[in-house]
C-alpha cells in the first residue's frame, strides 16, 4: 500500500484508545508502520537494485521485531523521552506487522518469509492506492468523537473483509472463465470498483486475459500464445543480473525478441503491468551477434 495508507493506519490505530495508555503511541505507530520502506533507499543504486531488494528482508515477518525493536530503543533513549522500551517495541512490532500485512493485500506482492522464502506472495485484495479505504481512514484520523472514531475504524476493517470476499468471488470467475487448460489464474484489483476485477492466466502455451465481475454475468476474455525462449534466452536469463531479478518478480513474464542491427534484443514484460503503463513493466537485454550480453536493465 501506498505511504499515506500506511501513516493514517497507524494513526487511527493510536487514536482507538492506544494513546491514552502508551506514551507517544501516535508517533510509534505512524513511525513503524512507514518503517518496512526504509529499503527504498536501494532505488538509489538503479532500478534493478530497487526491484532485488524492496519488499524483501525488511518487509519479511521473521525480521519485524529487529524492525521494532531498534525502533523502540531510538524512541525510548532519545533526549527527552519518557517511553518505556517494551510498551513501545510492542506497538512498533504490531505496525510493522501491519505494514507487511497491509502490502501482502496487493497484487505487486511482498516476500513475507524471507531468508526462509524467496517467494513473493500476494492476495490480490486491493489496488496500491485505494481511494475508498483512504478516505475511511481519514475519516478515523479526524472524527472527534469516540464512537465516531470507533465506527469508521469498523467500516475500515469490514471494506477489507468486503475485499476479500468480492475478491474471492471474482476469482472463482475468473478461474471459470479461463478453463482447466490454464494452470495460473489470478484476479486482480480495479481501484474504483469492488465488482470489476481484471484476470490474468497462464499455461506453458499460452497467456489469458480480461475482466470478470465478482457478481454477474459481463465477462471478457482475450487469449494469446507464450513465445517459447530457445537456448539463448534461457542462457540469457540466468547470466543477467537485471533478467534474473526481474524473472524472480514477475508472476506472468511474456517474452519477446527482435533484431536491432547486429543485436539481439530480449524483452521480458510483466503482464500484471501491461494495462497500467504505456511502456510496460519490463526487462531488456541486447545481446550481440556472439551471445555475449551489451546491456540489461528494467523498466517500469
Amino acid at each position: 500500500m501506498d505511504n499515506l495508507t500506511h501513516t493514517l493506519t497507524g494513526i487511527a490505530l493510536a487514536r482507538l484508545g492506544l494513546a491514552k495508555r502508551v506514551e507517544g503511541a501516535a508517533l510509534t505507530l505512524a513511525l513503524a508502520n512507514n518503517l518496512p520502506d526504509i529499503d527504498l533507499v536501494s532505488g538509489f543504486w538503479g532500478r534493478v537494485s530497487y526491484l532485488e531488494h524492496h519488499r524483501a528482508i525488511t518487509h519479511a515477518f521473521p525480521a519485524s521485531p529487529f524492525l521494532a525493536a531498534g525502533l523502540a530503543v531510538v524512541l525510548a533513549r532519545w533526549p527527552g523521552s519518557r517511553r518505556r522500551f517494551l510498551p513501545t517495541f510492542l506497538l512498533a512490532w504490531l505496525g510493522v506487522l501491519l505494514h507487511d500485512f497491509w502490502d501482502l493485500w496487493t497484487s505487486y506482492g511482498t516476500r513475507v518469509l524471507l531468508p526462509f522464502d524467496p517467494t513473493w506472495y500476494s492476495l490480490d485484495w486491493m489496488f496500491i492506492v485505494d481511494p475508498v479505504f483512504l478516505l475511511l481512514l481519514i475519516g478515523a484520523c479526524s472524527i472527534t468523537r469516540e464512537r465516531g472514531k470507533r465506527s469508521a475504524a469498523f467500516l475500515a476493517l469490514a471494506f477489507i473483509g468486503l475485499r476479500a470476499l468480492t475478491h474471492s468471488l471474482a476469482l472463482g470467475q475468473a478461474e471459470s472463465l479461463a478453463g482447466s487448460e490454464f494452470t495460473r489464474v489470478r484476479a486482480m484489483p480495479d481501484p474504483l470498483s469492488l465488482n470489476r476485477w481484471r484476470f490474468m492466466a497462464s499455461s506453458d502455451e499460452a497467456f489469458a486475459t480480461g475482466y470478470v465481475p465478482a457478481l454477474g454475468v459481463a465477462r471478457s476474455k482475450v487469449t494469446f500464445p507464450r513465445v517459447p525462449s530457445d537456448a539463448l534466452a534461457l542462457r540469457v536469463a540466468k547470466e543477467s543480473h537485471a533478467a534474473r531479478v526481474f524473472l524472480d518478480f514477475s508472476a506472468f513474464s511474456r517474452f519477446e525478441t527482435r533484431k536491432e542491427g547486429d543485436l539481439t534484443v530480449m524483452v521480458w514484460r510483466d503482464l500484471r503491468f501491461a494495462d497500467r503503463r504505456a511502456d510496460g513493466f519490463l526487462c531488456e537485454v541486447k545481446v550481440d551477434a556472439a551471445g555475449r550480453i551489451v546491456s540489461d536493465r528494467v523498466v517500469f
